[in-house]
């Protein structure tokens, strides 16, 4: 095996590296550590270097495999003299040098670490180069494992408004992310698939982030109204952060008072069924009117239809049909339960529980990343399958009747304030509210954070592994990600701050 220490450590001057390997490498971390260990017997006399990696993973929004580069920045920790991931650039371009590509250059030696072929290069001018036009000059833009990330999210048009995904990641499209000062974002899987074990924590290294969303319906009533669902496997949590209507609710679970007239909850669920099957007949009927306007006016049949769109095509359809519909729908929903909502109220809404957040209600929303629902139904044409699951949803559903989520408190003192939001199998999340002037430690821990700020002028104080202290302004809607075992602290400036933090279990 090839050795480089011949080379290094001469005139008592800063020395430094490229590492490029050219082959895919399928588990970057593991490999990295591998280049440590490979230095650490090599009694490298580096004090940083630059590791250049390609590495291809399925991307589901693009329904193939992606290829990008990662760019790696090491530097030696001063108290152990180990080696750590100080900055990354993940990227779809490889960088180019004057001279020509890394790939062309005659000037690298070759290595091999664990069966992998790599090319060192020692000239200092082209490592001067690299590191200032990657982590120099585009110092904002490349994320640092020991500071935080900020989620961009991606709006999702649905009949009833849209979903605003923070971490979202499948075929419908992909969230991204920046370095929290940063201004050029990238699909959050590929920081993640650069160093998962490091930022995410060795347990969950493997499983999707916690999936943070807004659901925004308009505040047109029936249109703004959502799916009556329920899920086998996902839970949800909701915290109420808009309420653009007359009255904010919610459909959940059913009717109390309906279901005390029933003999029994069986009967009770056959009716149900029943009085779904007789609007579901309807609603098709009427949705085979628009799907006929939608072609004559060249629109996607399952493209999602803005309100006086619809109001303009019913006009054309029979009376008889809109007058059926409308009653057929107020009978169907007499059996479902209603629960009013208020400003920052939570809703959880466990597995097998029907729900269906009504217009204008906005919410932030906690759940586990899983894409399964069964519809029971819905007062328009539904655009992402053919028909409803109403027997299956009905037959499996809980009969819970409507009833506010009281939050249990876990800290209180004259700093700040920590309440349960949830504890899920899959992950659990907390409301902290700072009290104005006021800063909190909260304790490190080897898994990450997801922090979603609602209100106030929030600040976070990181401290990095070099010692350095940084202060990040974090305004609300804005969604942060805390890397696994990050030191830092919150702090309040002169007004209350309220934010919710999602941790997985």
């Amino acid at each position: 095996m090839s050795t480089i220490i011949e080379t290094l450590g001469k005139n008592g001057e800063t020395k430094s590296s490229i590492f490029y390997v050219k082959e895919n490498i399928i588990k970057p971390e593991e490999f990295i550590s591998e280049v440590k260990l490979f230095l650490a017997k090599q009694n490298s006399y580096l004090d940083e270097f630059i590791l250049i990696l390609q590495h291809n993973f399925y991307a589901p929004w693009r329904q193939e495999e992606e290829k990008i580069c990662i760019y790696y920045l090491f530097e030696r920790e001063r108290e152990n003299s180990s080696y750590y991931v100080s900055s990354i650039y993940p990227s779809n371009v490889f960088y180019t040098f004057n001279e020509g590509s890394v790939e062309s250059s005659k000037k690298g030696k070759l290595l091999q670490i664990c069966k992998v072929t790599i090319t060192e290069f020692e000239e200092k001018k082209l490592f001067k180069e690299l590191k200032q036009n990657i982590f120099i000059k585009n110092k904002n833009n490349c994320f640092q494992p020991d500071n935080l990330f900020k989620f961009i999210p991606i709006n999702i048009l649905k009949p009833w408004g849209q979903e605003i995904w923070f971490t979202g990641v499948e075929k419908r499209g992909v969230a991204k992310v920046i370095p929290v000062d940063g201004d050029i974002s990238i699909p959050i899987p590929w920081i993640f698939q650069a160093l998962p074990s490091t930022l995410l924590g060795k347990q969950f290294e493997e499983r999707q982030l916690i999936l943070v969303k807004i659901l925004e319906p308009i505040s047109e009533k029936v249109y703004g109204d959502l799916y009556y669902e329920l899920h086998t496997e996902k839970n949800e949590v909701y915290v109420v952060t808009k309420i653009n209507s007359p009255s904010g609710k919610i459909k959940y679970g059913v009717n109390p008072e309906k279901l005390k007239t029933y003999t029994s909850k069986s009967v009770f669920k056959k009716e149900l069924l029943t009085v779904i099957k007789e609007y579901e007949n309807i609603r098709k009927k009427i949705d085979a009117y628009f799907d006929n306007f939608r072609i004559a006016e060249g629109i996607s049949l399952n493209e999602p239809i803005l309100p006086n769109k619809i109001k303009e095509w019913q006009k054309k359809i029979p009376l008889e049909d809109v007058n059926e519909e409308e009653e057929k729908r107020k009978k169907m929903d007499s059996f479902a339960g209603y629960l009013d909502l208020d400003l920052a109220d939570v809703i959880q809404v466990p597995i097998l529980v029907p729900h269906a957040l009504q217009h204008g209600v906005t919410v932030v929303e906690f759940q586990t990343p899983t894409y399964e629902r069964l519809i029971l139904s819905f007062a328009q044409k539904v655009l992402t399958q053919e028909n409803w699951d109403t027997d299956k949803a009905v037959d499996i559903m809980q009969l819970a009747t409507p009833q506010k989520t009281n939050l249990k408190i876990l800290s209180k003192d004259e700093v700040y304030t920590e309440e349960v939001v949830c504890h899920f199998n899959e992950f659990r999340a907390s409301r902290i509210t700072l009290e104005a002037n006021k800063n909190v430690n909260l304790p490190t821990i080897e898994f990450y954070k997801i922090l979603f700020h609602l209100s106030g002028k929030l600040i976070i104080n990181v401290s990095k592994l070099n010692g350095e202290k940084i202060r990040h302004e974090i305004a609300p809607g804005e969604c942060i990600f805390i890397p696994a075992n990050l030191e830092f602290s919150l702090q309040a400036s002169n007004e209350k701050c309220i934010l919710l933090m999602c941790i997985p279990n």
